[in-house]
């Protein structure tokens, strides 16, 4: 089982024993899978010395800061179930979306492989190529998608999350989208669960905006306390002084007013991160369709690369002949 689906079923069943009435003492004490059997007896450890929840997930480094930061959130407003239920729905539109972008890979990704094998083949044919020289080439081509993936982890995982790079992505047509989405759709769910315990607008801020990935969004919501203190105006005049050109085409602004006059800014909050993130999944789901065929075209190109190569390779034996 991946790590992903154990962290849907850990959450699952957490929403599942606290909406029961069972103490979280208790739903920790249950038999999870994988990873998350030794975090939560490390979370158990955690509430009997005397930490919160979230304090204790944070001393795990298998939860993230989105995690803790909404779990926060949950314990400032006593709706842990509704934060966990939250972050089962947001794993598993995760665990979907990846499905789908692995799903569309894996034929072209099979194609490159075999078309790699048969192409060390020609190589021993219609070259003077050493057999181990061939081996090895044909051994690292073979691993070059392997490799791309693990460096894609690696440097996502050293930099995704600074400001900079924040900065860098926002100014990419789709992926820049992409992330104003993700990160919109975090922190007004974040929002929205705090704003409807009664948790005060600065506070709800504060709680939200940890919930953010990267350290330019975090940022950016955070100056909306820095605005409501200096000028006394209402959240939706404050979020107009941050507010982007992706923020307008999302008609966020506009939600966030009706919010106000409505006296339901908690639920227009909750609206606004649903429809970030559905936005968001149809511009996944859109890249993950881009993908196969960017794999296609690559590979075509190094297919006519070949044929050239061996082409020339005959038309030179030829000439030499005659």
């Amino acid at each position: 089982m991946s790590v992903l689906k154990e962290r849907i079923e850990f959450y699952h069943t957490l929403a599942t024993l606290l909406e029961a009435g069972i103490p979280i003492s208790r739903v920790l004490e249950q038999r999870f899978q994988g990873k998350f059997r030794r975090a939560a007896r490390t979370l158990s450890d955690g509430l009997a010395g005397g930490l919160t929840l979230h304090a204790a997930m944070r001393s795990t480094p298998l939860f993230s800061r989105f995690e803790c930061s909404l779990t926060a959130a949950g314990e400032s407003t006593g709706r842990l179930p509704d934060v966990f239920h939250t972050l089962e729905e947001w794993f598993a539109l995760n665990q979907r979306l990846r499905g789908r972008i692995i799903s569309g890979l894996l034929y072209p990704i099979f194609l490159y492989l075999v078309s790699m094998c048969i192409f060390a083949i020609f190589d021993l044919l219609t070259t003077e190529k050493e057999l181990s020289q061939i081996v090895l080439e044909t051994l690292f081509r073979l691993l070059v998608p392997f490799i791309a993936y693990a460096l894609f982890r690696l440097l996502s995982g050293l930099f995704l999350h600074r400001a900079l790079t924040g900065r860098i992505i926002d100014l990419l047509p789709i992926l820049g989208s992409l992330q104003h989405k993700l990160e919109s759709a975090r922190f007004f769910k974040a929002f929205g669960l705090c704003l409807a315990t009664g948790l005060g607008i600065e506070q709800s801020i504060q709680l939200s905006a940890d919930c953010c990935r990267n350290q330019a969004f975090r940022d950016r919501y955070l100056r909306l306390k820095e605005i409501l203190r200096r000028k006394s105006c209402t959240f939706s005049e404050a979020f107009a002084e941050i507010q982007t050109r992706r923020d307008l085409a999302a008609a966020i602004p506009e939600m966030l007013q009706t919010g106000e006059q409505s006296g339901n800014l908690d639920v227009y909050a909750n609206r606004i991160s649903k429809l970030c993130s559905d936005e968001a999944t149809l511009l996944l789901e859109r890249i993950s369709k881009l993908l196969p065929p960017l794999v296609y075209l690559i590979l075509v190109v190094f297919i006519a690369k070949k044929i050239i190569e061996v082409v020339s390779f005959y038309t030179n034996m030829l000439h030499d002949l005659m």
